[in-house]
């Protein structure tokens, strides 16, 4: 058994025309054409940035669950060990594993304790001589990671007319890696992205709370057989934690009854999926989640601490209540921030209260403004 996966940071499924008919064919869909397989058009995450959404993939499970439920909680120093990641059942069943990633993120975090060390590994970013140097035996997964097209967005500041260098640097590397590793040798190709992303003008005009729509939540989501021909779309319904059991039904693993993710072989589909992020961006010390969102294939509720919205009402027949509690049954802080918000609004009514003194005199509002002037004026004459 060969199994190969393919993880590439941050593409945005809907600017692909393999995904989204409206949008002019480019070298990465006739790449991802020549490959073939099934792709998954409804994928999602329910953490979009890498740290926790590879964290989801390792596990299986939602952040809550995993430990990775930050920013900056990247999966080698805080996956919980309470069950075993999708590595080490790869271990058991004695898999030789081998990895192409970029060293600095290595050291960053992104693979499970342990695996930094454990199985084969670049050394540098030239995959040419990394694929040239493998050898691929009978029980092998092989896992290469493309930053390219992050790499590119990132170089020239998110502006539309460079997502197709984007897309043109990941393709350079799709055409390597089938000169250089033929596909059709493994039994089972997945190729995923962790998140998407907004572009320049989006990020800068929308509402936080659409951090959480579809432009970062869609994940792209691909699965191959080896005698697949031809590129099929499902409409399944699915997330990247659905990688975990996918990959041990593969493998003859039994699944864990703990995880939140549904083979892609399953009958079984999900009703919905919920993600949580930051609206403070960039990855700092201690940072919480302040927005919420239940997705479904048709529809997103979101939510702030100070109000809900829904994208396409209609998909949803639970009310705003209801999908509050679903909320909180995934991220157990949603109902303590939602306190400590309700507590802040009647500090703040206090606060402002014009009222009386124990001596029965009334008070006098000043406006915070008023008040630092006469605070200044007063200060001049002594008092």
């Amino acid at each position: 058994m060969k199994i190969l996966i393919i993880f590439i940071d941050m593409l945005r499924p809907e600017m692909l025309h393999v995904v989204n008919r409206t949008r002019e064919k480019g070298s990465l869909d006739e790449e991802f054409e020549k490959i073939g397989g099934t792709l998954y058009r409804n994928c999602f995450t329910p953490a979009p940035d890498t740290a926790r959404s590879l964290a989801c993939v390792w596990s299986g499970k939602y952040p809550y669950k995993n430990g990775c439920d930050k920013r900056i909680k990247y999966p080698g120093f805080f996956l919980k060990n309470d069950g075993k990641n999708i590595l080490e059942i790869l271990l058991e069943h004695g898999f030789n594993l081998s990895f192409f990633n970029n060293p600095n993120e290595k050291r960053n975090g992104v693979f499970p304790p342990g695996f930094n060390s454990r199985g084969v590994h670049n050394t540098d970013l030239n995959l040419e001589k990394f694929l040239q140097g493998l050898d691929i035996k009978d029980k092998s997964l092989v896992y290469i990671s493309l930053a390219d097209f992050h790499y590119a967005m990132d170089d020239f500041d998110y502006y539309p007319r460079f997502v197709k260098k984007g897309h043109q640097k990941v393709a350079n590397s799709l055409r390597i890696l089938r000169r250089d590793l033929n596909v059709d040798d493994f039994d089972h190709l997945l190729i995923f992205s962790d998140h998407g992303f907004k572009l320049r003008r989006e990020f800068k005009k929308e509402p936080a709370y659409l951090l959480l729509n579809k432009a970062r939540t869609n994940t792209f989501l691909l699965h191959r057989k080896k005698a697949d021909r031809g590129l099929v779309v499902s409409e399944r319904f699915s997330s990247v934690m659905d990688i975990y059991p996918t990959l041990c039904e593969i493998i003859g693993a039994p699944v864990a009854e703990n995880i939140d993710g549904i083979s892609l072989f399953s009958e079984k589909e999900r009703p919905y999926l919920i993600a949580e992020e930051h609206t403070d961006f960039a990855p700092r010390v201690n940072q919480t989640i302040n927005i919420w969102a239940v997705i479904k294939k048709n529809g997103i509720y979101y939510r702030t601490l100070d109000a809900h919205y829904f994208e396409n009402h209609a998909a949803f027949t639970e009310s705003p209540k209801e999908l509050d509690l679903i909320i909180a049954d995934h991220s157990p802080f949603f109902k303590e921030y939602v306190k400590e918000k309700q507590t802040l609004e009647y500090y703040r009514t206090m606060v402002l209260e014009k009222s009386v003194y124990t001596d029965g005199s009334r008070r006098v509002f000043w406006p915070s403004k008023m008040k630092r002037t006469a605070k200044k004026i007063l200060g001049f004459f002594g008092f």
